[in-house]
Parts: structure tokens; sequence; C-alpha cells
């Protein structure tokens, strides 16, 4: 799927997919949308950490031309799809960004960060955001 998005001359707005099956029954008793979906997970477990939700990581493997790819994947997905193959784990800044390609707020950012830490982990760095002083210092270089 990538490789088909990584095509510089596939613009979602304006080409939609077709795919062809070939092997497949033309029926989704799990298979087309089965792929999408097997996507998405190989997406979260390779390019992305978090908890609760899942922040995109940059790796090494991963260009600019890539991440356009995947944008171009989230995008034709929602325009062709709607929200029901839309990958909900991604944080809803990371969506919000390739679906319309506003800034981000600073607050929308920190609270992303935190939303993708463990329960542990984001009640410590809220402590030390609210109220430093109170912190076990300890706590906090676990954290670290």
């Amino acid at each position: 799927m990538m490789n088909y998005f990584l095509d510089a001359n596939f613009v979602p707005k304006l080409n939609q997919l077709q795919i062809e099956l070939v092997s497949e029954r033309g029926e989704d008793a799990g298979g087309v949308f089965r792929d999408v979906s097997e996507f998405w997970e190989t997406f979260y477990i390779k390019h992305t950490v978090g908890s609760d939700i899942k922040i995109p990581t940059t790796v090494h493997i991963m260009r600019r031309v890539h991440w356009e790819a995947v944008a171009k994947v989230l995008i034709c997905g929602y325009e062709q799809e709607g929200y029901r193959h839309l990958p909900i784990l991604l944080s809803e800044v990371f969506l919000q960004r390739c679906i319309d390609g506003k800034d981000v707020q600073d607050e929308q950012l920190l609270n992303t960060f935190l939303s993708s830490l463990p329960t542990m982990d984001r009640e410590i760095f809220e402590m030390a955001l609210n109220d430093f002083d109170s912190l076990d210092e300890e706590d906090l270089y676990d954290v670290f």
C-alpha cells in the first residue's frame, strides 16, 4: 500500500483509489478492508509510540515522502470511506494536521504528549506541571 501512495502523482482529492480484486472475493469478508486495517496495525507497531493514543515517531527509514504517503492513505481513506476506517488510535493532533493542515496549539500538543504516556508517568508529569516543589525528585528521575 505504501508503494502505491509514494507515487507523487497520486493526489487523494483528485484520484480515487480503485482496487482490483485478484484471487480475492468481491464481497468484503475481511478482505480489502482487512488489508487496510493490517496497514494501520503495522503502522502503529513500527512507527508510533503511546499508551492511550498513538503518536507517530521519527525513524531513519521514514523520510518526508513516506510521511506524505501515510497522510495520503489517511486522507484517501477518510474521503472515500468516511469515519468507519479512520485509524482512531492516532493522536487527534496528528489527524487534524494530516486532514486539514491547520496548526495546532501548544496546549493540544502537551495534552497529546501526556495522553501518550503510561498512567503513572502521566500523573508524575502532571504533578510536576501543577506543583513542581511538592514532587518527589526520585519519581521524576524514574520517569526520565
